[in-house]
């Protein structure tokens, strides 16, 4: 029999980070033989219909579910109010994940009261996200992802003497960027491709990794050029410390590639400095970083773990659990789904149809 996946959030249509760990988990899972299913308050295209297209039932979350039928229940943004506990026996299989990928966005924060109780394991992307978790939370049970990548991106590449195609992933580019990339494309003759809100609205490839000499990105992007070991440059709207180093990595890592904690500003002059004249030194530096760390951020290290053994960590003792705090955090969960639904007109609340992404990014 397969074993089946459920993967709980708040809105799944565009390409945002919470969105895009669910389809990426997904995805490797069902190319493992599970069947997967996808709730959401909002559903829509891009993200409904590529789904759609991996064999991903994709549909409207619904308070209080029974789910006493999958192996694996992922939870992101308080979704665990929405599962009924109640239909869940001591001798459950269930493994109840709940995912919390920010230190700082409120829906990624802690929301239900009994999260302890509730589920097996706490994943965060980061240990900076790690930190931010309230201290009544069970530290045996957080487990740090890594925010992984597909294992397609992880390919061997082979690099120019100069920079000739840069790519960069950013829905929010800075200015002194922004000066940068116009410099490299009408001065200095260098390819920019821009994946992003206000740019080229993609989905970040293989392709896009292997076809460019650099990339300049925080977050989720950095995963994917690590993993083939491409030069890697953090710089965003937080600032950032530039190219990842073998020195750097760990740090950098620890606050998900974000430009955080440093937040170093630099001019859009000493941006260009450090991309061209110390692009040989990024190569040289990501080439030194030993391989154990590059795989962990492979998508299977996750997978490992919430999958090889399926059986929950300890038995949820539902008589125990206040059935008044269940009620009340399913209320407020139901509330911030409905402004979802109201931010995103239900005309829209479905895979074949777009909501606004405009809306989403403003």
């Amino acid at each position: 029999m397969k074993r089946r996946a459920l993967f709980l959030t708040s809105q799944f249509f565009a390409f945002g980070g919470a969105e895009m760990t669910i389809i990426e988990l997904a995805e490797h899972l069902t190319a493992l033989g599970w069947s997967c299913e996808i709730r959401a308050a909002v559903v829509g295209a891009p993200l409904g219909m590529i789904a759609f297209e991996h064999r991903i039932e994709v549909s409207p979350i619904q308070p209080l579910m029974d789910v006493s039928s999958f192996d694996l229940v992922w939870c992101q943004h308080g979704t665990l109010a929405n599962i009924d506990f109640s239909a869940l026996t001591q001798s459950r299989k269930t493994l109840i994940v709940s995912a919390h990928l920010s230190p700082y966005t409120n829906l990624e924060r802690v929301l239900h009261p009994l999260e302890n109780e509730l589920c097996d394991i706490i994943a965060v992307n980061s240990n900076e996200t790690r930190s931010s978790l309230p201290q009544w939370i069970n530290s045996e049970k957080v487990v740090v992802t890594n925010n992984p990548a597909p294992a397609s991106f992880f390919t061997n590449r082979s690099y120019n003497s100069t920079v000739r195609n840069v790519l960069c992933v950013s829905n929010h580019i800075p200015h002194e960027l922004s000066h940068v990339l116009l410099h490299f494309m009408r001065d200095l003759m260098i390819n920019v491709t821009t994946i992003g809100a206000k740019y080229t609205y993609a989905r970040t490839t293989p392709r896009h990794i292997a076809d460019c000499d650099l990339v300049i990105s925080i977050g989720k992007t950095v995963q994917y050029a690590l993993a083939s070991r491409t030069p890697t440059y953090v710089y965003d709207h937080f600032g950032g410390d530039g190219w990842i180093t073998s020195r750097n990595i760990d740090t950098m890592s620890d606050y998900n590639f974000s430009g955080r904690p440093s937040c170093r500003k630099l001019t859009s002059a000493a941006i260009l400095k450090e991309l061209l004249g110390d692009y040989q030194y990024a190569i040289n530096e990501i080439n030194d970083i030993p391989h154990n760390k590059i795989n962990r951020y492979h998508i299977d290290t996750l997978i490992s773990l919430i999958t090889h053994n399926v059986t929950p960590l300890h038995p949820i003792q539902v008589h125990a659990v206040d059935a008044r705090i269940l009620e009340t955090t399913n209320l407020q969960i139901q509330l911030i789904h409905q402004m979802y639904k109201y931010k995103y007109p239900d005309e829209h609340n479905s895979i074949w149809c777009s909501p606004s992404i405009d809306q989403y990014y403003r």
